[in-house]
């Protein structure tokens, strides 16, 4: 069971990576307009938190296989890693349920900020990377 979630996590995992060069490059192309409509602020933070989400339900996947072999240190670094990733997803999906009207550029600097620190905590905390 631990396996097909592991397999099949990776289908949104690719879809929102494909969605967010997607929408990427629709916010790109508006950078003149004073702010994004709320559909396109769903689809830009929505491929993102997917992004982010399926990355966390891959880590708990790892996880429960990891509890299943007895690895309680891998383990509890599963689980850390998936909290690491689903925090920050509910937080890009607050940008449009609260209706925040933002630029096209202050949106994808917001984006960029989020994704960075998740690659400054993978760098610092990843066990092969210290």
């Amino acid at each position: 069971m631990i396996i097909k979630i592991w397999l099949f996590g990776h289908f949104p995992l690719v879809v929102a990576i494909t969605s967010v060069g997607v929408g990427l490059g629709y916010v790109i192309s508006k950078a003149h307009a004073l702010a994004l409509s709320y559909s396109e602020q769903w689809f830009v933070c929505g491929s993102v938190a997917l992004s982010l989400g399926a990355q966390g339900v891959l880590h708990l996947s790892s996880a429960y296989s990891y509890l299943y072999t007895g690895s309680t240190q891998n383990y509890r670094a599963s689980i850390r890693w998936a909290t690491y990733r689903i925090i920050p997803a509910v937080i890009i999906l607050l940008i449009p349920i609260l209706r925040i009207p933002l630029s096209p550029f202050l949106l994808v600097c917001i984006l960029a900020a989020i994704c960075t620190v998740q690659t400054v905590i993978d760098l610092k905390l990843h066990p092969y990377h210290r």
